[in-house]
């Protein structure tokens, strides 16, 4: 399994990890970002990842700090790491939206915290790592399909300082 942990702020590139639970255990009080398609195991279901998130857990809350981690999930194209998962292609901004709440989700159902997503960026040269995860060179399109940005988070209610109506 490959994992790589955020400190505070600076996120990191760990290596591959022969074992995540003694790192997780020695590593207290850190969050996780799970990506790489990296699995408990192969074809995890929602409920796999939620067994594998929660053991994680209680070896952090075991750790010498006693510090629950943070854990988050490579969810660009939906939920693509959970077997059985939806991977959706984005056309319009209603879609996107849609997507971003279904994935919210699968996301919440396997225990992660937050989703690593969207990647909304105008890529317009392919030799970049993640021009694939580009919705489009058109910034019109990417601007539109960033309404998956409100699908995962879910809309402010009425009032709130951040409701855009």
């Amino acid at each position: 399994m490959s994992l790589n942990f955020l400190d505070h702020q600076t996120e990191s590139q760990a290596a591959h990890h022969s074992s995540p639970s003694s790192s997780i255990h020695e590593l207290a009080g850190r969050s996780v970002l799970d990506c790489g398609g990296s699995a408990p195991f192969d074809r995890a279901l929602s409920s796999d990842w939620a067994i594998m998130i929660d053991g994680f857990q209680k070896l952090a809350m075991e750790s010498w700090l006693g510090i629950p981690i943070i854990y988050g999930i490579d969810a660009v194209h939906a939920s693509n790491n959970v077997y059985g998962a939806t991977i959706f292609p984005l056309m319009d901004a209603d879609l996107a939206y849609r997507i971003g709440v279904t994935t919210a989700l699968v996301v919440r159902a396997s225990r992660a915290h937050y989703a690593f997503a969207p990647c909304a960026t105008v890529c317009r040269d392919p030799r970049w790592g993640r021009c694939y995860e580009s919705y489009s060179e058109d910034t019109e399109i990417v601007r539109k399909l960033t309404s998956i940005v409100s699908g995962l988070q879910g809309i402010p209610p009425r009032g709130h300082p951040n409701d855009l109506k």
